[in-house]
């Protein structure tokens, strides 16, 4: 099942995210996010065609992301390229799951509340 972007409409609190590549992003959804994707300074123009018109939503991290690794431990990113208080978007195609966020996931895999 794929999701849209309207399913996350009714969102609120601290969200988990889990990406097709397996990152794990927790943080609040914003709701107003235009100012978050209008780049006025370059434009590029590409031709050719989407097979769909992608969807992002974005996400206030609340927690540094983390990734599930082959033998299923859960760690967190080393060198960080995100980390808690960034906004992120995220492709809404590549959305795996989502759920409420109990805390911030430790290298341990635990999570801390």
């Amino acid at each position: 099942m794929k999701f849209r972007k309207g399913d996350f409409v009714d969102c609120v609190g601290s969200v988990t995210i889990v990406t097709d590549s397996r990152i794990i992003f927790q943080g609040q959804i914003k709701r107003n996010e235009d100012r978050y994707h209008k780049q006025d300074s370059l434009k590029v123009e590409v031709e050719g065609e989407l097979e769909n018109d992608p969807e992002f939503i974005v996400l206030s991290l609340s927690c540094d992301p983390a990734i599930i690794r082959d033998n299923a431990q859960i760690q967190t990113i080393n060198p960080q390229l995100f980390q808690e208080g960034d906004t992120v978007r995220i492709n809404v195609d590549e959305i795996v799951a989502i759920g409420p966020s109990g805390g911030c996931v430790e290298d341990s895999g635990e999570v801390k509340i």
